[in-house]
């Protein structure tokens, strides 16, 4: 299954319409816009996700960042 057609029914899911009920539409676009900026980090900043993530004050960060990192290129490599 190609990364488009994943979106796409991820899109298309119930999931994701209750998400957007449950949040509401401005709450919503600003946890999207934060979804946004991790994964541009993941993608193209790898090296500063440790410090991004030590900044959002996540527990564990530089333990969090390895696995989010293997996570990321499980599902998208």
């Amino acid at each position: 299954m190609t990364r488009n057609r994943k979106i796409k029914e991820f899109l298309d899911s119930d999931i994701y319409l209750e998400l957007i009920k449950e949040l509401g539409n401005d709450n919503f676009n600003k946890e999207l816009q934060s979804v946004e900026i991790e994964l541009d980090i993941l993608k193209n900043h790898t090296d500063i996700l440790g410090d991004y993530y030590k900044r959002l004050r996540v527990p564990g960060a530089e333990k969090y960042s390895r696995e989010m990192k293997k996570l990321y290129n499980t599902v998208f490599n």
